[in-house]
């Protein structure tokens, strides 16, 4: 099993001579997400929403969240 210790999740972490990370929040790489959905998607929220594995309404709620209306 993966616990909590196997994982450095700390900006600029290096394990094992690996890539330090980015300094970015979880919400970050949410927004991003969905704005490459959305790109994917020629700005299609209901492919969007399928492509990203989450339901239309919370798609929506995701965008006000995230100001990408």
């Amino acid at each position: 099993m993966i616990g909590a210790e196997h994982l450095s999740l700390e900006a600029g972490a290096v394990q094992g001579g690996g890539i330090p990370l980015p300094a970015v929040t979880l919400d970050e790489l949410e927004r991003e997400a969905i704005r490459q959905a959305l790109v994917a998607t020629s700005g299609h929220r209901k492919n969007a929403a399928a492509r990203l594995g989450i339901g239309l309404r919370t798609l929506y709620d995701k965008l006000k969240q995230h100001a990408l209306e």
